[in-house]
């Protein structure tokens, strides 16, 4: 191979990796571009290209995304842009949700049942649900949760949701059930609320919502105020 056509190998290789990288780097404001086209269709395949690449690059996108809002005039594309913000700075903050195991239960206190311990005693599954799945069945008997048992000042079924209300959709949870006349342990990963029971149970999640939203505020100040320091 000679010394000239080396050269034109490692040029042409060169270029074809430069005209790559700029045009991703030109992507993202041509879908923002595409935010305010007459088709509802090309907005829509837009936003969802917006969203994708901005999870994936959170530092890189936020700020693109916020700048193509400020100077945003077409109030379609403005409000689309804005839904986009929210959404990122939210999901940077608050990546998983609570916990979700997928069971109705009630309780059995010590002594109940001839039952050693307080118990929480599993009385329905969520078809596929994250118990389902981790092998809970009907009428189990859970009596320890991440290594704690359940003591008696508080209904062991108020304990176990605490508990689980405080961990996330993707966290590890060990179980002790009693089955029978067997002592049985288990491990589940939590999953998401559905959005039917979330809805159901709203006051569960009204505490965290309004900390989303006031977080986003703030953030929509802080840039607001960033830009107003940087006009002359």
């Amino acid at each position: 191979m000679n010394n000239a056509y080396m050269r034109w190998f490692f040029f042409t290789v060169i270029l074809a990796i430069f005209t790559a990288s700029h045009a991703q780097a030109e992507e993202p404001q041509i879908w923002i571009d595409q935010l305010s086209n007459e088709s509802y269709a090309k907005r829509d395949q837009a936003t969802e290209q917006l969203r994708q690449w901005g999870k994936a690059t959170l530092d890189e996108s936020l700020p693109l995304i916020y700048q193509g809002y400020a100077k945003e005039e077409s109030p379609e594309a403005k409000r689309r842009l804005f839904g986009l913000l929210k959404e990122l700075v939210i999901f940077q903050r608050f990546p998983r949700e609570r916990g979700y195991v997928g069971i109705t239960m009630n309780d059995i206190r010590k002594g109940q049942m001839d039952v050693p311990y307080n118990c929480v005693l599993v009385r329905s599954l969520m078809p596929d649900g994250p118990a389902f799945r981790g092998g809970l069945q009907l009428d189990d008997k859970i009596f320890e949760l991440n290594g704690q048992k359940f003591h008696d000042q508080v209904a062991p079924t108020g304990q176990f949701g605490q508990r689980v209300a405080d961990m996330f959709e993707g966290d590890e949870v060990t179980l002790k059930v009693l089955r029978g006349d067997k002592e049985i342990k288990l491990t589940l990963e939590l999953g998401r609320w559905p959005e039917e029971l979330k809805r159901q149970s709203r006051i569960k999640f009204e505490d965290v919502q309004h900390l989303k939203e006031a977080y986003f505020k703030n953030w929509l100040k802080e840039q607001q105020a960033k830009q107003a320091n940087l006009q002359p």
